[in-house]
């Protein structure tokens, strides 16, 4: 999966010792609550993985790596929750792939996948 210059992923438990080490910076987080933890982090998203309890059971929870496609670097993330008709995503990248247009790419891709694959416009 992916696009031109991305491959893009299921995010997997395996990948987020890795994912940690691009995202836990003070620029990812200055303006969503403060670095985590390392446990932290990967207990988090960790529960992403494993989708919403059955509290949240309208939901379905999307997450993924994206990776550059000619590198193999890993960049960051995306993640969409899909409830009611709607999809809210997020996406997370670290600092030093800002202001170069990947996730500008890679959340069009999510776009794509969530309309094509899961009805949602």
């Amino acid at each position: 999966m992916g696009s031109p210059r991305l491959l893009i992923e299921q995010l997997r438990a395996e990948h987020l010792p890795e994912l940690a080490t691009q995202l836990r910076q003070p620029a990812v987080y200055e303006h969503i609550g403060g670095v985590p933890t390392l446990e932290d982090f990967i207990l988090d998203r960790g529960r992403a993985i494993r989708g919403p309890g059955e509290a949240a059971s309208n939901e379905r929870w999307l997450n993924f790596l994206v990776r550059e496609r000619t590198s193999s670097q890993m960049l960051g993330g995306l993640e969409a929750t899909l409830h009611d008709s709607i999809a809210e995503v997020a996406f997370l990248f670290g600092p030093s792939f800002w202001g170069k247009g990947f996730a500008s790419e890679a959340l069009a891709w999510l776009h794509t996948e969530i309309q094509e694959n899961h009805g949602i416009k």
